[in-house]
């Protein structure tokens, strides 16, 4: 993960934060609150990092399991019989919030009921400032957030990676992974109507 900031006076332009190669997600992460950071019925896990001597340092409540709706996974409706049937979806969150200095990173997993994953990354927290002229307004490189003072334009870049156990004990063995892609058959005499399309 890279943050790098677009303020282009010195000393700024070496302003890059590795927040989580610097820090570690782990490391900084916060002791979670029911009510304020997660809702419903909830099961914490503790997190177990390693302080400057290698010893095990125990965070409380670090991370956060939870179900919540997720809107509508199906719907049908009969129009003869009047007859309507609905699915509602769920999803499974786990989560947890790092403290990077000025920034909160909130990591939230969302594991859906038709095998998708999906990875939201929240951020919150307090600008990084920096000074400039009093009579200057919005720069090309910031905002004026008070005079005297702008909040750089920068990013925050994400990078991760996925490694599934999808592996049998076998090491693979007798894993199949298969694609199905839909192909039109040709115009002629079985397709005089170019409307046949199979599964292969």
């Amino acid at each position: 993960m890279a943050v790098p900031y677009g303020d282009p006076n010195f000393p700024y332009i070496r302003k890059c934060a590795f927040d989580v190669g610097d820090y570690g997600m782990g490391f900084v992460a916060n002791s979670l609150e029911l009510g304020c950071d997660c809702l419903g019925h909830i099961k914490y896990f503790d997190g177990v990092v390693n302080n400057a001597q290698g010893e095990a340092l125990v965070i409380p409540k670090a991370i956060c399991l939870h179900e919540e709706d997720a809107g509508m996974l199906w719907k049908h409706t009969d129009t003869r019989l009047g007859h309507v049937e609905v699915r509602r979806n769920r999803r499974l969150v786990i989560s947890q919030v790092s403290t990077f200095a000025n920034y909160e990173y909130g990591m939230f997993w969302y594991f859906y009921l038709d095998g998708t994953i999906q990875l939201e990354m929240k951020l919150t927290g307090i600008l990084s400032t920096s000074v400039t002229g009093l009579a200057e307004k919005d720069l090309p490189y910031g905002i004026s957030v008070a005079p005297g003072v702008v909040a750089s334009n920068h990013q925050h870049l994400f990078c991760v990676r996925i490694d599934p156990a999808v592996d049998d004990l076998n090491g693979g063995k007798g894993l199949v992974v298969s694609e199905v892609n839909a192909e039109q058959i040709p115009f002629g005499p079985e397709n005089p109507h170019g409307r046949w399309r199979c599964c292969v």
